[in-house]
């Protein structure tokens, strides 16, 4: 995602992410996420290794996450996946 497109998604006031799919490996893939931060104001172009989706870890991060913004009542997204 370019600087624009980073910029065109915290313009919403709702989560953001950018996933990142792997498909080196033979008939399996990999799925990487990170979030997009209302601050965010640069490119992203890779996603950490660390923020596996496959991992239940990962996505109870990004559902615990997701629920305590919209329990919030201010509506600034910051991620910590």
């Amino acid at each position: 995602m370019n600087k624009s497109h980073v910029l065109g998604a915290v313009k919403y006031k709702i989560p953001s992410y950018f996933i990142a799919v792997d498909a080196s490996a033979a008939n399996s893939e990999s799925c990487y996420i990170t979030g997009i931060s209302h601050s965010a104001s640069k490119g992203i172009y890779s996603a950490p290794v660390a923020n596996d989706l496959g991992q239940p870890a990962t996505r109870a991060s990004l559902y615990n996450e997701v629920i305590a913004h919209f329990s919030a009542q201010h509506y600034v997204f910051v991620s910590g996946v």
